[in-house]
């Protein structure tokens, strides 16, 4: 006799789902943060971060927030 067990996980599919997604995504993020920054322009930059994000200069200091990171572009 032989006995097959399948199992099913729920969520799996949709953690991969979300996965993917958030590939994409942060995908976009970069594409849209390089294209601003390599035009110079500052406010398409800073928009690339959320209100209280962070973002560490070259120097090693990290600043905070998107007007904080506009004004350092």
């Amino acid at each position: 006799m032989f006995v097959c067990l399948v199992a099913f996980f729920p969520g799996t599919v949709g953690a991969q789902d979300k996965a993917a997604t958030a590939k994409v995504e942060i995908g976009e993020l970069n594409e849209a943060y390089v294209t601003a920054f390599n035009a110079q322009f500052a406010e398409k930059v800073a928009a690339c971060f959320g209100k209280s994000g962070d973002y560490t200069l070259l120097t090693g200091d990290t600043i905070s927030g998107r007007e904080m990171v506009q004004a350092a572009h």
